[in-house]
């Protein structure tokens, strides 16, 4: 057994109970920022994907960010049926949904790849390790978000009918 599990099997239930309500807590709070952040452009989506991009990159490329809670909280813990898998689960679910919504609202085929493709950008910039610098991470997701888009979008018909 690595020392991590080892050292994660140790902990306390207290703690373990500590760590889920302070995980559902910064849950609601991760929820209330990503509506705050596509309040201003509502109604036009891909200017919300935009928008919600624009704040992971700037989230995650913060002086002494450690990744995201679900995450990081979940890899403790091998249990599939432990409390801080159920939160990650659910906010990995919620997220995608979200996503399955704005994506869809694009009209752009195969939505539903699309938009898990998107959370897995997502989630692979909370757990980039610091290697988006602050300059770059909102540009190099928006930019990968928009060729995903842009691979599905219907051909444009010319005006004559040709392709």
């Amino acid at each position: 057994m690595s020392r991590p599990l080892a050292a994660a099997r140790r902990i306390p239930p207290s703690v373990v109970a500590i760590r889920s309500i302070r995980n559902r807590s910064e849950d609601r709070e991760f929820w209330q920022q990503w509506e705050d952040v596509i309040r201003p452009v509502a109604g036009e989506p891909v200017k919300e994907l935009m928008a919600i991009l624009e704040w992971v990159g700037l989230r995650v490329s913060r002086d002494g960010y450690r990744g995201c809670p679900q995450i990081n909280v979940a890899a403790e813990f091998s249990d599939p049926h432990h409390p801080a898998r159920k939160i990650r689960r659910e906010h990995k679910a919620e997220m995608y949904g979200r996503l399955k919504s704005l994506v869809a609202r694009m009209k752009i085929r195969r939505s539903d790849e699309v938009a898990l493709q998107i959370a897995l950008l997502i989630d692979g910039a909370f757990t980039s390790d610091g290697r988006l610098s602050r300059v770059s991470a909102p540009r190099i997701l928006q930019n990968a978000a928009r060729a995903l888009i842009g691979a599905e979008r219907p051909a444009r018909r010319s005006p004559g009918g040709a392709s």
